[in-house]
């Protein structure tokens, strides 16, 4: 991969564009793009290894629940190991890792999984045991509204809470005076709305109590469980033999896509440019194409001090890919250089605004900016 300063270009050395494919092909490509089972048939024939964990992810999404457990003990990560158990029907097992408060790979955790314990306790009916957990548990107020800190984590307050009113219930009993304690101080609900939240959530139907057991199961515990073989099988698709291809092919195709570039560049070539976008885009993925994109561009150096602006306006306007990450850019050209800002331009703007960092912690901001009397003035979005 060449690294470029002003309009000279070094090569940086033992950079591997295929791993860094692989990785977002593994840990960031959404279902709607690959499944797991066809991840998993990439990232075993690669030709290359992937990070542990990554991979147990991929194998737990594809059901081979057996392989992840062997890979969560060698990691030592307690908490996946009771997950994997539970979802295997191996409950008591499951109980002892999430009560284990050591962990090799959660090296900050010094606590047992509360929270997992108390959701398989009402899994298994045991209500005898839930006041007692919620007890011990520790829980603190957390740092959002709705949720409690318990170990060391920030977790959903409410499903605890129908958890612990569900088993009173069940016990016939009210909450003790510990109990009331911890839902004042970590749940922020006084005895009366306690009260009033147990006469509401206290009492499901069975169907509705069968229901929320079932929510209980860690994901992906609603997957059916397959064996390695199977999964590959599964994932073996024409499109995953595609981006395969790709994968293996990636080192060529970067040095190809960076001579484009420097071509687009110092000629303006048309047929250069669009070599260009067909080599990022090339493998279908867009966290694929993103990370590609990065990597040609030469770590975002790519500027070339000789090339017109209007030539940079056509590279970094050229290709919905090109706007996702190169629109300040291309911004800041036509500002320098005076050149008319299209109306598309000023949309694709306000659209990248309205789901900026900014925009989130920004109180302030307007959150009807895009509504549809407003899109309404733009021709092109009508």
């Amino acid at each position: 991969m060449r690294i470029w300063h002003a309009d000279s270009s070094t090569e940086l050395p033992g950079y591997s564009i295929a791993k860094s494919l692989l990785f977002d092909i593994v840990a960031q490509t959404p279902s709607r793009e690959l499944s797991p089972s066809e991840k998993l048939f990439i990232a075993e024939n690669a030709g290359f290894p992937v990070h542990t964990g990554y991979l147990t992810d991929v194998f737990m999404s594809c059901g081979c629940f057996a392989e992840a457990r062997a890979l969560y003990a060698e990691a030592g990560h307690t908490r996946k190991l009771g997950d994997v158990c539970w979802i295997l029907g191996k409950h008591d097992e499951a109980e002892k890792h999430y009560s284990n408060p050591e962990s090799r790979a959660q090296r900050y955790r010094t606590t047992p999984d509360y929270d997992r314990l108390l959701t398989l306790a009402f899994f298994r009916g045991e209500w005898d045991r839930i006041p007692d957990l919620f007890t011990d548990a520790g829980f603190m107020k957390g740092f959002r509204n709705g949720r409690v800190l318990v170990g060391k984590s920030e977790t959903r307050a409410k499903p605890l809470l129908i958890i612990l009113a569900i088993a009173l219930a069940k016990l016939e009993v009210s909450a003790s005076a510990d109990l009331l304690a911890v839902l004042d101080q970590a749940f922020q609900l006084n005895k009366t709305e306690w009260e009033a939240f147990v006469r509401i959530e206290g009492t499901p139907s069975d169907r509705e109590l069968e229901k929320l057991r079932r929510r209980c199961i860690p994901i992906p515990g609603n997957k059916p469980a397959s064996s390695r073989e199977d999964a590959l099988r599964r994932g073996d698709t024409s499109r995953a033999r595609h981006v395969l291809d790709y994968l293996r092919n990636s080192e060529g195709f970067l040095s190809q896509a960076q001579d484009e570039l420097e071509c687009f560049g110092a000629t303006g070539d048309n047929a250069a440019l669009e070599g260009f976008v067909a080599l990022v885009t090339g493998s279908g993925i867009t966290s694929v194409s993103h990370t590609f994109l990065f990597a040609a561009m030469g770590h975002d150096r790519f500027s070339p001090r000789s090339a017109p602006p209007a030539r940079l306006v056509q590279l970094y306007g050229c290709h919905p890919i090109m706007y996702r990450r190169y629109f300040a850019r291309l911004l800041d050209v036509k500002f320098r250089h005076s050149i008319v800002v299209t109306t598309a331009e000023i949309l694709t703007g306000l659209f990248q605004q309205q789901r900026s960092m900014r925009a989130f912690l920004d109180v302030r901001a307007d959150k009807q900016l895009l509504d549809v009397p407003t899109l309404g003035y733009f021709r092109e979005w009508a």
